[in-house]
Formats: C-alpha cells, structure tokens, sequence
C-alpha cells in the first residue's frame, strides 16, 4: 500500500508538469519529457527527504520540520521550474547573473513582483499539497529501509535525468574557421553600468542643421515589427502609430531594421549611446546620451518611464546631469501591473502634463514597458472589454500612450519641427495571439526573425531639406539599426564626436553604406549571462550564431541551414569577427556548448568554490604612507592617502573627501591579467567611488565606478597588461556620500601572458 502511494503520486506529478510544458509550448510531448523528468526527479528527492524526516514520534517535531521543507523545496521546483519554462536554464545557471541582486534597492518589491506574474499557482499548491498529503499517510507506515533504498535511488534518478539535460553534440562537422574560434577563451569580465562623465561635443555652427527643433523618442519594450495593433486586422502596431498622429504619409517604416540585442539592458544603452554592442564598456560610457546632444543644443530634456530603473546599473546610469527631469516608476512608488512596471498610460498622462507646462524646446525619450511578457492587460485607459488577447490589450495601451504624447505635441505646436523615432527595443518569441499558451523559446539565446526584427517607425520635421528627406527614404531599403538614433539626433543638430571617439551606427540622414555588417549580441561587457547568442548580419543576409537549431552551428533566422551565398558569406563574415574581441567570445562560447566542447567560462557561483591553481597573489598592501605615518618610510609598497583621517591600519572615507583619496603602491608588475580590489571594514555605506589603474602617465584601466561592495566588502575591478610596468599605481577615488573605512589593497595575477 505505502509503495502504491508513493508510485502514484510521483506518476500523477509527473504527467501534471508534462502537461504543463506541453500544454504551454505546443510543441509535442518528446519535446519537454526530459524536462519533465527532471522535475518528477526532484519531486523524487523530496519524498525521500521527507520519508527521512517523517520517523519522528512527535507530531509537533513532525509539523516543525518535515511541512517546512515540503514547502521550500516546493517553491524552489517551481522557481527553478520556472526558469526552465523562460530561460531554458536550471536557476543555479541563472541566479548569478540576473540583473536585480538581493543587496539592491527595492529588490524584495522587485522579487514580489517577478514571483505573482511568473510563477504558475496552481502548480505550487498542487506540489505542495501533494507533498504533504503523501507525508502525512506514510508518516508511520514506512519501513526504514526503504527510506534509505528511495533516497539513493532518487538521487541517482535525478543526476541521470540532469547528466542528460545538456546539449548533445552538433552532427555538423565544424569548418576550419569555426574551429578556430573553439581554440578562443570565453570568457567576458561583465561589469553594470554606472553613471559617467561623458565626452564633450563639438557645436557645429551656431544652426541647426535642418528645420528640427525637438526630439522625440519612444522606446517600446519588446515590441517587434511583427506586433499587432489592438483593433485592427490589418495594421501592424508601427502602421497604427503612424496613423494616430493624423498623417500617416509622413511617416518612414525600414524594410531591413536589425536590433543590437534582444536583452534589454544592452539594447537601450546602445540606442541611448550609438555604441554597439560588441564596443567596450568604456565606449559606452564615453559616449555622449542623446540627451547629452540635446543639452549641446540647448534643449530641455525629459525621460519618462513606467519601469522601476532598479536593476541591471540603470539607476546610475541615468544618474546624469543632462537629464533635466526624470520620471519613472519609483519616482511615486507606482504599483507593478507589469513585470518591474507600471501603468504606461499613467506615465503618459504624466508627459501630457510637462509637455504642456513648458515653452521650451525639447529632447523627449519614452520608455514603454506594457508589451514585455506577461503584457499589460489593465490600465487607466479603459482597454475595451471586447480585446480577448492579451498582446493586443497591450498594444492598445502603447497606443493610447503614443495618442496622448501626440496631443500634447500638437496642442504646443511642436509636432511638426520634431523629429520623432518610436522603436522596439527588440522583439519577442510569442505568438501572434499572445495568449499564455503560446511559444516562449527564450529570446536571450535564441535570435530568431520576430525577435531580432524591432517596430521602428520615423517621422522626420517638416521642412526637412529635400536631400536629406531623399537620403532618409532611400535607407529605408538598407540595413539599418537601432544604434543609428544616437548618430541621426547628432547629424540632425549638427554635432560631431571629438576625434577620440566615433560612432558604430550611421546617420540616417546619408546614406549608409551597403558593405555594412552589424553585429546583435547577448552577452558582452556590461551584460552577463551563461550562454551567449550572435547574429551577424550583411545587407539581407543574417547568420545566427545561437540556440534555434543546436545540431548545426550557424543558421539562418527561422533555425534553418544556410546555403548558396549566404553560406559562403558565413566564412567571411566569421573571419571578420576574429577581430573583435567581445563577439569572438560569444562565438566562442555557442560553439564550445553545442559541440561540448570544454569552455573557460565559469560561473560566479563557482569561482567562490573554486581555487584556481594559477592565480598568484601580490599584496596585500595594507600599510599606508602619507598623514601620521612615518615621513621616513619608503613610498614603493605602500598605499598614499590624501586627506588626513587615517592611521597606520587604515583610511576613512566620508561625504567631504572627494576626488583621489588613495593611491599606490607605486611596483613593477610581470604581463599578465590582475585582480585589485580595496577591501573596506563592515558598515561602509558607498555613494560613488571609482578606481583606476595607472602606471606614470599612461592609463592602464579608466575609472569604474562602483556603487556597492561584493560579498567580501571589496571594491573589485580587473586589468591587463601586456608588457612589463614598473610603477603601477591603483588608485581610489570618492565621488559622493561614502562613509566607512578602507584597510589595504588586495593585488592577484590572474593569469600569466
């Protein structure tokens, strides 16, 4: 009887997921067994916990002990569950490199958030009351080798299932070049993003280049070209914005439009910048925002947004004095209705209002969040009761967003002299009809056509010179991107980059050249992630280096072979890559897991756990040279400190003490790649502080601005060098509102070059 139970709970658990997944996807029962599988797996492991922990006599023992753990480890299944069902990842894969951390502002709301959107109900209570119900019968029925034998047997059950649940190998044989990126390491240093001082601006002239005087920009978060209006059969979503502002025949749509990444947090960055994705992160935070531009121009500049700006470095980021008003989600606590969002519309209103309180010329940048998954489906606008689908409730609300901000335009006579730039941030892998039933193929790995393929919809000012209207309507055959506004917003107010920086997009303006190739990227420096994906792409042809079709490296948009000429384009445009470092990584990386090959990337998680046998530690330096140390010791070895709180253990830091305040140790270091991290006692608090490397008058790593501690209280940042330098000098800078106190400076080789 006690055997019969446990058989026929587990069985009943597992058809439930495998309807689950089945049910969801849509793609058949072989496609999801194994996943299926491996939760029924741990569902295994956790009867045997519990079978283990059910010997105890008292029941008060027995509800303190064994419920608890039903409970956790049912909620951890379904997160992890979870996980699978959108990342196509386990949560230990992923944990580390999610963009909200525990240690971040409002990260429990953010939390809260993710867990009442995401994770399926039913299947909690169903787990959990099953787990229980089993408990609570066998509590004394079960002879105690048998908890033993369950225990082993789940355990390897569940390594069986996992051991299995990796990508086999690809059947194609790897060409020459794609071989040679298997012989590349992997791994990219991610950093986030934080604020930054950016490159000035050269003014061309005391005009405007062309007859516009504003700038508008509207970011659609996860808004495909493929994306429906809400009442219309025919209209895509980009055809009905351009028909809400009552002149649709002024509106430009490209044929070819290629995202620069299907995560956002690379993707808005690089629309904001004109960085690419595959440039540095010192690229990125050289390069002046669009709202940079604006201030050159004397524009006042606005950035409106229902998303909470909490996670992934955006806060700081944005943290920028160019930006003159800031709203967004945590501007007024607004509630979530939508992932980390609020109510698009609300946020509008809100626009409505500052457009119309102001005479001023303006640089406008919206961020829309109602069409990221789970969508929208409620708001202040009314969405009419007779849209069933969820997707397109969600549009009606970009839409009656977009209908407000055209008002408010219009109402201040600024429509016409503005240039105006509404586009997806990427697109998504749900159907058309956007139920919840629908394909969720993860796009953070997968580049198919919907995702990679953003709305993008542009209305230039009237009076635009005839030329330029010309070049603009020729491009719309081209291949364009989304990292072309920043550089279309700097033509058109005639402003140009000093020498030391350049642009990776084009103005659209003129003409962009058809030998263009552009790279769409998941993972680079400032964006981490455990697998990575790649499309290159040239005129119409795109290769996808990524998770659509894992027996064949590259392939074409829909997870196709490639053949004919864009085969033979494959061969170059992989050499090309070559010399690119970050986008050789992420070539690198897909290859290495579809062909199983052993990768150099290791994850967080595992290099806490891990001793790696070639790094070679240096420091520490924890002695100090400056203010009530000894003038009669000797500079080489030790730390310099600026101010005067400190002793011979240590430093202060404190709101007052801004610029460097410490510097050193001024010693000759080999080739190779190094760790530095200051290490800071518990209770310091960081506002902003920043740390460079140097060695005399050469930059060796420019600043990286910190805004909080790791786990060990360290301020870490990561440098190279190539030849041998003879006084490398880490030094620490404190930009605002620090308080605590700093004991030395930890130095480690990483690696020999």
């Amino acid at each position: 009887m006690t055997l019969y139970l446990y058989v026929l709970l587990s069985s009943s658990l597992f058809c439930y997921q495998t309807r689950l997944w089945v049910v969801r996807e849509r793609l058949g029962v072989r496609k999801h067994l194994q996943q299926a599988a491996l939760v029924s797996a741990k569902l295994c492991v956790l009867y045997a916990i519990c079978f283990g922990l059910i010997r105890f006599d008292n029941n008060l023992v027995f509800i303190a002990t064994c419920i608890p753990v039903i409970v956790v480890w049912a909620l951890y299944m379904v997160v992890d569950f979870v996980a699978q069902l959108y990342f196509g990842l386990s949560l230990y894969r992923i944990f580390m490199h999610l963009p909200v951390k525990m240690s971040d502002k409002g990260s429990g709301a953010a939390a809260a958030a993710y867990f009442k959107q995401y994770v399926p109900t039913k299947f909690v209570l169903t787990l959990s009351c099953a787990a229980i119900f089993s408990a609570v019968v066998l509590k004394d029925a079960l002879p105690a080798d048998f908890v033993a034998v369950s225990s082993i047997c789940s355990a390897a059950i569940a390594m069986l299932v996992y051991s299995g649940s990796s990508l086999g190998r690809g059947s194609a044989e790897p060409t020459s070049i794609e071989t040679a990126y298997l012989k590349i390491e992997d791994e990219l240093a991610a950093e986030r993003l934080y604020g930054s001082d950016r490159a000035a601006i050269a003014v061309n002239g005391s005009q405007i280049a062309s007859s516009g005087k504003h700038i508008v920009l509207i970011i659609n978060e996860s808004a495909g070209a493929d994306v429906p209006a809400a009442l219309s059969s025919t209209h895509s979503l980009a055809r009905q914005i351009s028909e809400l502002s009552g002149n649709a025949s002024e509106w430009f749509h490209p044929n070819n439009a290629l995202t620069a990444s299907s995560c956002t947090d690379i993707s808005i960055p690089c629309i904001l910048t004109g960085c690419g994705p595959h440039e540095s992160m010192d690229q990125l935070h050289r390069l002046p925002m669009v709202f940079d531009l604006a201030k050159a121009r004397g524009l006042r500049t606005l950035m409106f947004t229902s998303s909470s700006l909490r996670w992934g470095g955006f806060e700081s980021f944005f943290n920028s004095q160019s930006i003159d008003t800031l709203y967004s989600a945590d501007t007024d606590g607004m509630e979530f209705v939508n992932d980390m969002c609020g109510d698009d519309y609300l946020v509008a209103k809100q626009l409505h209002t500052a457009i119309l309180e102001t005479d001023e010329p303006l640089c406008i940048v919206v961020y829309q969040n109602a069409l990221h998954i789970p969508f929208q489906n409620q708001s202040a606008c009314a969405i009419p009761d007779g849209i069933k689908d969820r997707r397109k409730r969600a549009s009606y609300v970009i839409e009656a967003s977009h209908g407000l901000i055209f008002d408010a335009l219009k109402k201040t006579g600024r429509y016409d002299d503005s240039l105006i730039v509404s586009v997806g941030d990427h697109g998504e892998t749900m159907g058309v009809d956007g139920s919840d039933e629908t394909s969720r193929f993860s796009r953070l790995t997968n580049l198919s056509e919907p995702v990679v393929r953003p709305l993008y919809a542009i209305k230039p000012p009237r009076g635009l010179p005839e030329r330029e209207l010309g070049v603009l309507r020729a491009n719309m055959d081209s291949l364009i991107s989304t990292i072309d506004i920043a550089p279309t917003v700097a033509g058109l107010l005639n402003l140009t980059l000093p020498e030391t920086l350049s642009y990776a997009g084009f103005n659209l303006f003129e003409p962009v050249p058809a030998d263009r190739v552009h790279y769409t990227l998941t993972v680079n420096e400032w964006r981490s992630w455990p697998r990575a994906a790649v499309m290159l792409a040239q005129g119409n042809n795109c290769i996808c280096i990524d998770y659509q079709n894992s027996d064949i490296l590259c392939t074409d948009t829909h997870g196709k072979p490639l053949h004919g000429e864009v085969l033979r384009l494959k061969e170059t445009l992989l050499k090309g890559s070559l010399s690119e470092p970050i986008v050789q990584k992420s070539i690198s990386r897909v290859f290495r897991d579809k062909l199983s090959v052993s990768s150099a990337f290791v994850s967080p998680i595992a290099k806490k756990l891990l001793v790696i046998s070639r790094e070679t530690e240096i420091g520490p330096f924890s002695r100090f040279y400056g203010h009530n140390v000894l003038a009669s010791d000797q500079p080489e070895g030790r730390l310099h400190y600026q101010g005067n709180d400190h002793t011979s253990e240590g430093f202060g830091l404190d709101p007052k003490s801004t610029g460097i305040v410490l510097h050193g140790p001024y010693i000759t270091l080999e080739p190779g790649r190094y760790r530095a991290a200051f290490v800071f006692k518990p209770g310091t608090l960081l506002g902003s502080i920043g740390v460079d490397v140097v060695d005399g008058d050469t930059q060796i790593l420019s600043v990286v601005k910190i805004s909080q501690l790791d786990d060990n209280l360290e301020a870490e940042v990561c440098f190279e060098l190539n030849s041998r330098q003879s006084r490398i000098e880490v030094r620490l800078f404190n930009f605002a509102d620090s308080f605590g106190f700093c004991t030395g400076l930890k130095l480690v080789m990483i690696k020999e070059i």
